[in-house]
């Protein structure tokens, strides 16, 4: 399986944060074309100084499929709940 890793930017509040990914985004991304897994963990920052307060890994078999997959209404809508 091929991964997209995801960062996700610490929160002002991760209660409502944590409640609408849970509740919300996951349940959404799911529904992605052909996503074979979905796992979110809590960050250790790859990256010195970044903040991230989790990362998401969405598989699909290949990568060839990911970037189009994600132009579609599904993928749309996950984007446009990252505001959220």
């Amino acid at each position: 399986m091929t991964p997209i890793h995801v960062l996700l930017s610490q929160p002002t509040e991760t209660e409502p944060f944590d409640r609408h990914y849970r509740d919300v985004h996951i349940p959404m991304a799911r529904k992605l074309p052909g996503l074979r897994s979905y796992t979110v963990t809590e960050a250790v920052s790859p990256v010195p100084r970044e903040p991230y307060y989790r990362i998401a890994e969405l598989c699909w078999d290949s990568m060839e499929r990911p970037p189009r997959r994600l132009r579609l209404p599904e993928g749309r809508a996950c984007a446009d709940d990252t505001a959220n």
